[in-house]
């Protein structure tokens, strides 16, 4: 088997004629589910890439609404000491 066999499993070389290989093509139906095929394992792996993503995001938004209340709670005025009381 050729390395160019074994990248790709869909190409067949034929016998030879005229001391050339001849490469025969896929047929319609076959690169219409290898697409198809295609097109599914790229949605999961998009689906795989974003959620991690979203999960991190959320996250994110989380934590800078928890660093506004921080910022925008008003503190309470600081207790007299009793040192000054006396």
């Amino acid at each position: 088997m050729t390395h160019q066999m074994m990248m790709n499993p869909q190409v067949h070389l034929l016998q030879h004629q005229h001391g050339e290989a001849k490469i025969s093509t896929p047929s319609q139906s076959d690169l219409d589910q290898f697409m198809g095929a295609y097109c599914s394992v790229l949605s999961k792996l998009r689906e795989a890439m974003e959620e991690p993503q979203l999960e991190t995001m959320a996250f994110i938004d989380d934590m800078h609404s928890q660093l506004e209340d921080m910022i925008t709670t008003p503190t309470p005025p600081p207790l007299p000491s009793t040192s000054s009381l006396s």
